[in-house]
């Protein structure tokens, strides 16, 4: 088998740019393009080691990162061809950031007005995917530096997870500061099907999720923990986290859920994270007092 020094070092890692990780054949039209960049990366193709061949285009996306843009150069299937892709989204189009993990899968969504651009990746790269988000969040516009979010939140009433995600956070950003948390608990959401019918039938099951809320005063930033209780898979414990800068937050809601809960959204343009969290929660009622400064629509009897 002829070797390539690409297939030697393929595998679930997502690569910078430089050395001996060079530009994948498929997008060297791109290179001088994309050699101004603040962070290049190279993602793989979700396929087993054993099934790529040096021959095959390994690698389905180029991620470069500018200061008021990232460009996007995909491989494109038509049918047994493939193809370079190419598109080019504005930091300043960018409304809030999404990051999603499920065990060794995760994916990046960047969420701008008309659409949601993913980028799966394996979360053995989550480092490299977190150095990606922080660029993009220090050069997408934050507008409002104040008021900035107090710290309320102590850290003895927490639990390890939720401690464990505040300080994997600001390893990533010394700047967000914990600012609400909700331990886990118990509740039932809509089980979803892939075939519509079957969701017309209001079946529930039951997640065991909690949650803690960062700020800078530029931005909020929601880490969620969810286990599904009815799926005996690894699709049944998940994390998501929201970036959400204030100049893009329209709506903060509190709606009843359930017997004992609340529900907090944090509605922005495209982004809407919901919450559940027991009502009573004095950080959560703490925060809410502290954002009454924040110029946003609020849903009646807030």
């Amino acid at each position: 088998m002829i070797r390539s020094v690409e297939y030697d070092a393929f595998g679930p890692w997502i690569y910078r740019l430089g050395g001996m990780h060079t530009m994948p054949p498929l997008f060297l039209p791109w290179e001088e393009e994309t050699e101004g960049a603040l962070l290049r990366i190279k993602i793989p193709r979700n396929i087993e080691r054993r099934d790529a061949s040096p021959d095959m285009n390994l690698y389905d996306r180029v991620i470069s990162l500018f200061p008021d843009r990232i460009l996007i150069l995909e491989r494109v299937e038509r049918g047994r061809e493939e193809r370079p892709g190419r598109r080019e989204i504005p930091l300043d189009g960018i409304t809030c950031l999404r990051r999603t993990s499920c065990l060794l899968s995760g994916n990046l969504s960047l969420m701008t007005r008309t659409e949601s651009v993913d980028i799966p990746f394996n979360s053995v790269s989550e480092e490299i995917i977190g150095e990606a988000v922080k660029i993009i969040r220090q050069h997408m516009p934050g507008g409002r530096t104040e008021p900035a979010l107090p710290i309320l939140v102590d850290r003895k009433n927490m639990e390890l997870p939720f401690i464990n995600m505040a300080d994997k956070m600001q390893r990533e950003d010394e700047s967000l500061l914990p600012s609400a948390n909700q331990n886990c608990i118990l509740y039932d959401v809509p089980r979803q099907f892939s075939l519509a019918l079957l969701n017309r039938l209001g079946l529930k099951e039951k997640v065991m999720a909690g949650f803690v809320i960062l700020g800078n005063g530029r931005e909020l930033v929601t880490v969620q923990k969810v286990y599904r209780l009815a799926l005996p898979s690894p699709e049944c414990y998940s994390y998501s986290t929201w970036y959400i800068p204030l100049s893009r937050l329209e709506k903060i809601e509190v709606a009843p859920f359930g017997d004992s809960l609340a529900q907090l959204r944090l509605i922005g343009e495209n982004a809407s994270p919901a919450l559940p969290y027991e009502r009573g929660n004095g950080s959560i009622m703490n925060l809410l007092e502290g954002m009454k400064q924040i110029p946003v629509e609020r849903a009646a009897g807030m």
